[in-house]
C-alpha cells in the first residue's frame, strides 16, 4: 500500500453527493470541493469516529476526479472542525462490488484469520447498535483499582475505558437465539487497543462474539465469568458493516446448503400419488 494510504489518519467509505459544494462555512465552495455521506468510517482519530451517517465536505486531492453518486473508500486528513467536518482528500480507491470483494477475499490470506473467528465466535449475529453505555462496576472504585495492583486515583495510560454497546438482533447466525445481546469494547484508542473496533448508536453490521475478556473484577481481586448474553469483539474482524455483509455471511457453515432439501418429500409424495392414480386407471 502507497504510503499516502497506509499514514492516512481517517478512512472512511463515502457516497459523493454533490460537487462544488461545501457545508462548512470555513471551506466555501469551489471546484475543488464536494459533499461527501460517510457511510462507513474504517479508521479514525477518537473525535472524527462518530461521522458515519453523516454528511461531510471533502477537498478533493490534486487529480482527483468524482462525480456525484461514486462510492470509495476515500483516505483525508482532517481540514476544519467547525458547524460540520472538513478532510482534505490524499485519494480513493474503488469500492469493490460484493461479487469482487468475495474474489478478492477469496484469495487473500486474511481470509482463513477471517474464517479462524468465525469458528471460535461463540455467537454471530446481524444487528443494529440501540445504546452505548460505559461499563458498571458493582465494586467500590478504590477496591477495583487495587484489584489491578494500581493506587486509588491513578490511571492507567493504556486504560481501557469499556463500554457497552446494547444490539438489537435482527439474526443469529451462529449460537443461541437472542432478542438483544451486549458487546464490551475498549473506547480507549491508546496503542494497545486501536486496533479493536468501536461501537456508536445506530451503527449496523455483523458481529463475531466471543465470551473471553474482559473480565469483571471483584473486590476481592478475582476475575468473574462475563454475564450471560455479554460478550467481546475485540479483532477487527470481529465486526463488519453491511456493504460487505453477503461476502462473510457466505463464510458461515451451511452457508451453501440447497434450499430445496425440505422439498424433496413433497416431491416423493407426489410422484407416488401419480403412481397411485395411474394403476387405478388401470384397473379399471
Amino acid at each position: 500500500m502507497a504510503d499516502w494510504k497506509a499514514d492516512a489518519p481517517f478512512v472512511f467509505e463515502g457516497t459523493v453527493k454533490s460537487l462544488a459544494a461545501s457545508n462548512v462555512s470555513a471551506v466555501p465552495a469551489d471546484n475543488k470541493t464536494a459533499v461527501v455521506a460517510v457511510d462507513h468510517v474504517r479508521q479514525a482519530p477518537r473525535a472524527m469516529a462518530g461521522f458515519a451517517g453523516k454528511e461531510i465536505t471533502l477537498r478533493v486531492a490534486a487529480g482527483e476526479t468524482l462525480r456525484p453518486g461514486d462510492k470509495f473508500v476515500f483516505f483525508a486528513d482532517s481540514l476544519v472542525f467547525g458547524d460540520n467536518l472538513a478532510v482534505q482528500s490524499r485519494g480513493h480507491d474503488t469500492l469493490l462490488p460484493v461479487e469482487k470483494t468475495a474474489a478478492v477475499m477469496a484469495a487473500a490470506p486474511v481470509v482463513q484469520g477471517l474464517r479462524r473467528r468465525i469458528d471460535e465466535a461463540q455467537a454471530v449475529v446481524s444487528g443494529r447498535v440501540i445504546d452505548v453505555r460505559p461499563l458498571a462496576t458493582s465494586a467500590p472504585k478504590g477496591a477495583a483499582l487495587a484489584a489491578r495492583g494500581r493506587p486509588e486515583g491513578r490511571i492507567s495510560e493504556h486504560e481501557p475505558f469499556w463500554q457497552e454497546a446494547v444490539i438489537e438482533v435482527t439474526g443469529v447466525h451462529k449460537g443461541p437465539r437472542q432478542k438483544r445481546v451486549v458487546v464490551r469494547f475498549p473506547s480507549s484508542t491508546d496503542v494497545q487497543w486501536h486496533k479493536a473496533p468501536k461501537f456508536k448508536t445506530g451503527q449496523a453490521g455483523i458481529w463475531l462474539l466471543h465470551g473471553g475478556p474482559p473480565r469483571a473484577v471483584t473486590a476481592a481481586g478475582r476475575a468473574a465469568p462475563l454475564p450471560r448474553g455479554v460478550y467481546t469483539a475485540l479483532d477487527p474482524n470481529d465486526y463488519h458493516p453491511p456493504s460487505v455483509a453477503p461476502v462473510v455471511e457466505a463464510m458461515f457453515p451451511g452457508a451453501a446448503a440447497p434450499a430445496t432439501s425440505k422439498r424433496a418429500p413433497a416431491r416423493k409424495s407426489s410422484a407416488k400419488k401419480a403412481s397411485t392414480k395411474a394403476r387405478g386407471k388401470k384397473r379399471r
